[in-house]
């Protein structure tokens, strides 16, 4: 409301309110969006930030496959596929699960490094069926743990500077480097500091849980083959594998499950696992993975 009445003075109308907020949310790549109370909070964006964002907008082309979520950080991530160049603060679009065809920039989260330029030649409705059935293979495979990625792994390993090319990188396929990005757009805010391209780990003091984090690193800094026990008695060994908030466990059978980290507790018998707590990243030892180790040790 503030901007609308300075850029129009004694001519302000509400009309003129709704028109300055499209045009913001067109222009992301300048003011960042925050909501204060009941109202939107637009906040500049410093010079090197927008620079970055303006290259990542401009450099989609047809074809490409997104992550799109409503601006403000709200819904549900979704994906969607780039079907023309960027003009005038907005794109083409097909996004699984929404209805129109041209979006402001501001939805357009997060390319994924993956393109399917076969399908900007399919009719609008093969298209979205197209994406709906991507989607919901990539979380059949994440559910099933066929599609497993670690946020808080790669908060923990990550360098300054590291770029969304470098995250998804980590990735040997399409549908993990899809999955992954959605996980960023939903969840990376907890770990990082997203500066456009750049994805700057925050420091530990900075997290909001920095405990839950601590628990997941000390349990994987255990290894493979590591034995722990479930809150009902059930014992496993670690599989090496985590996600978000989870461990990977399997049985003698050969059984594999995903245990909540805050379930699981290392078994002392296994010796090797009192010298593996220690043995995590500098990042991990800041969030003193060791000593949420010792208290998620059985007694």
């Amino acid at each position: 409301m503030e901007l609308a009445r300075l850029a129009t003075g004694a001519r302000y109308t509400p009309a003129t309110r709704v028109h300055v907020q499209g045009l913001l949310d067109a222009d992301v790549a300048y003011f960042a969006r925050k909501r204060l109370g009941a109202q939107d909070v637009y906040l500049p964006r410093a010079p090197e930030e927008v620079a970055t964002r303006q290259a990542t907008h401009v450099a989609l082309t047809p074809g490409d496959l997104v992550i799109a979520r409503m601006n403000a950080g709200q819904g549900e991530a979704r994906l969607g596929v780039i079907t023309s160049v960027v003009e005038q603060g907005t794109v083409e679009a097909t996004i699984a699960g929404w209805k129109g065809a041209r979006f402001p920039l501001a939805v357009i989260q997060l390319p994924t490094g993956v393109r399917r330029p076969a399908y900007v030649a399919l009719a609008r409705e093969d298209r979205k069926a197209a994406l709906a059935a991507d989607q919901e293979r990539i979380d059949a495979a994440t559910r099933a743990g066929v599609i497993a990625h670690d946020l808080m792994a790669l908060w923990a390993a990550a360098g300054a500077g590291q770029t969304t090319a470098d995250l998804l990188g980590t990735q040997e396929t399409d549908d993990g480097r899809i999955a992954l990005a959605r996980d960023l757009v939903m969840r990376g805010g907890v770990l990082f500091a997203r500066h456009g391209d750049v994805w700057e780990p925050k420091v530990a003091a900075d997290l909001a849980a920095p405990e839950a984090v601590a628990r997941h690193l000390a349990l994987l800094a255990l290894g493979p083959r590591a034995e722990v026990v479930y809150r009902d008695g059930r014992q496993g060994v670690l599989s090496g594998r985590g996600r978000w908030g989870q461990v990977e466990v399997v049985f003698d059978d050969e059984t594999r499950v995903w245990w909540q980290d805050k379930d699981v507790r290392i078994v002392d018998a296994v010796s090797t696992s009192e010298r593996a707590v220690g043995e995590g990243s500098n990042r991990a030892a800041d969030v003193a993975a060791a000593g949420v180790a010792d208290d998620a040790r059985a007694g």
